[in-house]
């Protein structure tokens, strides 16, 4: 038992790893974006075909905001909070870096720069999913964590359930000396009590040879008279 003990605990440990990582594995990227917008076409055709390097990092979420009202306001709610100014769309915003604008040869650069340095920065923050509130940027992390926790929830469970199992072998094997122990005690009593009945025996006969011979003596006294 002990030995299945180590290994649910080195299984939860190791599956603990990856939740952790991919709980905070990904940015999102956002474009507000119009309809029939031939920029903002290429812009999304752009991040969605860079290598595979970028798509590791980060999450496409694209917002209409030319034929839905929610969109546009929340396009706005977002340049508010940075003081932006919209001149239109493609609006890209990675992090706290937004982009008004898209060519392939200037803004392609920026695009991965600012995707890749928010990946890798420890305080990065989903500011649009925090103005707009949405949520969009823990959905991920949040079934990742729900998950992470079913999985460890059940190791616990299985653990508790060996440890019952464990208790009720010690309890058994705890009987089993204490069966032991008693007979043992009581062992020797019998064999004490084998051998005073075997004395008494002995002592019955020695006392009736003695009789035997007290008889013979007197009578050969008195043939002898």
């Amino acid at each position: 038992m002990k030995t299945l003990k180590k290994l649910l605990i080195s299984l939860a440990l190791l599956l603990l790893v990856p939740f952790t990582v991919m709980a905070k594995d990904k940015i999102n990227v956002y474009i507000f974006k119009g309809a029939t917008c031939g920029y903002c076409a290429a812009a999304i055709s752009y991040m969605n075909n860079l290598d595979s390097e970028y798509k590791d990092y980060f999450n496409l979420v694209e917002y209409e905001v030319w034929n839905d009202a929610t969109n546009k306001k929340n396009m706005q709610k977002v340049a508010s909070y940075f003081g932006d100014t919209v001149k239109g769309v493609p609006y890209i915003v990675i992090g706290d870096v937004r982009i008004n604008e898209f060519a392939e040869e200037t803004t392609g650069p920026k695009i991965k720069e600012a995707i890749k340095s928010a990946y890798y920065n420890e305080q990065y923050e989903d500011i649009v999913a925090k103005v707009i509130g949405d949520g969009k940027n823990n959905s991920d992390s949040v079934f990742i964590i729900v998950l992470g926790v079913v999985v460890v929830g059940g190791i616990v469970f299985v653990l508790i359930m060996s440890r019952d199992v464990t208790d009720d072998e010690e309890e058994k094997v705890a009987e089993k000396v204490t069966t032991k122990t008693v007979k043992a005690k009581t062992e020797p009593k019998k064999t004490a009590t084998k051998k005073i009945t075997t004395t008494k025996a002995t002592t019955k006969k020695t006392t009736a040879k003695k009789s035997s011979t007290k008889k013979a003596t007197t009578t050969k006294n008195k043939t002898k008279k």
